[in-house]
């Protein structure tokens, strides 16, 4: 029955990160586990394939190191790709109101800013999308739940490259420009 039990965990596991590694920017981060990934991924395809053409699910398991030694293998990637998404989450402490699969989501399509503008609100909580400077990836303000508009006073933050750091410069970007604009409400008044 240990088998089985070991067949199972690795199956759930194998599903789970099947679909981060698909991700072209995960595999480039974690080139080391995106490489242990591919050897588990191809034995546990290969057993599968025989297990379904026999339909003999004892003949097909295999021996039982190799099933203990693929849980292990996605273990140690899993724990990896956790201190991954820990050492994001310290360099940009906002990315503690994700959950992982938000995170990676964020960080598996950086260059997709549909997937990031649906996290934002999670990011900053009153800021339901960015506003990009016409045709680019240049932030030129943020709106609100409410269709309020924040026009930021610096619209030289480009949303490329790693995802902390622009967010990091938007934050401080939009603490900037409120910090401006009671400033000048306060001497207006």
């Amino acid at each position: 029955m240990l088998l089985i039990d070991d067949w199972l965990v690795v199956q759930k596991n194998w599903i789970y990160l099947e679909n981060i590694f698909s991700s072209n920017d995960i595999k480039v981060k974690l080139r080391e586990e995106n490489a242990k990934f591919d050897q588990v991924d191809k034995g546990f395809k290969a057993h599968m394939r025989a297990t379904f053409r026999s339909k003999l699910v004892h003949r097909n398991l295999g021996q039982h190191d190799t099933w203990i030694k693929y849980k292990e293998t996605l273990a140690d990637i899993q724990k990896a790709l956790e201190n991954y998404l820990e050492d994001k989450r310290n360099d940009f402490p906002r990315f503690y109101f994700l959950s992982n699969d938000e995170l990676i989501e964020i960080l598996a399509k950086a260059n997709d800013i549909e997937a990031i503008q649906r996290n934002m609100r999670k990011c900053f909580e009153s800021v339901a999308k960015l506003q990009f400077v016409e045709e680019s990836r240049y932030i030129q303000g943020v709106t609100s739940l409410e269709d309020e508009t924040l026009k930021l006073y610096k619209s030289n933050i480009a949303a490329k490259g790693e995802i902390e750091v622009w967010l990091k410069q938007l934050e401080v970007n939009m603490d900037e420009t409120l910090r401006k604009l009671m400033f000048k409400g306060y001497s207006d008044y």
